[in-house]
């Protein structure tokens, strides 16, 4: 339910900001599923003017990965980095 609340709140912070939320991926172990309830982690990427950026979040955890990419094959680092 608190990832529901979370992501909910996101898409409806979108708007404030010059960003685009481009994907939420949710995770289980080492595969990707659909179903809320089973995810342990999280990826959302988000699109901006400049670049794109990949936050991982760990279910109920604070954010563990932030990478910041210049392309959409999320191949060259850029700016900040934090894990």
């Amino acid at each position: 339910m608190k990832i529901i609340a979370t992501l909910l709140l996101i898409i409806l912070l979108n708007n404030c900001f010059a960003q685009e939320i481009v994907n939420v991926v949710l995770i289980k172990g080492d595969s990707i599923t659909q179903n809320p309830k089973e995810a342990d982690a999280f990826v959302i990427m988000k699109k901006f003017e400049s670049h794109l950026q990949r936050l991982d979040y760990k279910k109920n955890a604070p954010l563990l990965k932030e990478r910041n990419f210049t392309d959409s094959t999320l191949s060259i680092l850029d700016g900040k980095y934090c894990k």
